[in-house]
């Protein structure tokens, strides 16, 4: 096939098909990143727990930005100012990825906790949804 034998349309829509071929992975490429948390409750008091599932804290455009969000969200929670009466400790979970806090209702050392609250981030492409696909 000659230059001659194509049209100058037919040419337009190989080059536009062509372009679409090369610049779609390109695209995909920059998703967006989604810092989610999944809180956990358990209220070892009136033994309940409340699980809290996926929320979304805040979307990034890079997953290194969505990670740095991530540790100030767990810098935050064991920072907390807003601390109730008491007292809070916490335990970092071992993959890094969140925070158990343990509640006490005062100071001393002798007493037992009486609730704590899971905290664990993740950071997932803005299709991913951690909650699973979606019922219809």
């Amino acid at each position: 096939m000659n230059s001659s034998s194509v049209s100058r349309p037919q040419r337009l829509v190989m080059l536009t098909g062509l372009t679409v071929l090369v610049l779609a992975p390109l695209a995909s490429a920059e998703c967006a990143w989604v810092l989610w948390v999944e809180e956990d409750r358990l209220d070892y008091t009136a033994n309940t727990r409340q699980l809290v599932g996926w929320t979304v804290i805040q979307g990034t455009t890079t997953e290194a930005q969505c990670q740095e969000k991530m540790r100030a969200q767990i810098d935050g929670a064991r920072y907390a100012e807003s601390q109730p009466k008491g007292q809070v400790l916490y335990k970092m979970l071992p993959d890094g990825r969140g925070i158990n806090l343990l509640f006490f209702d005062t100071n001393d050392p002798k007493e037992t906790a009486n609730r704590s609250q899971i905290l664990v981030y993740t950071c997932l492409p803005d299709t991913v949804d951690p909650r699973g696909p979606k019922g219809k």
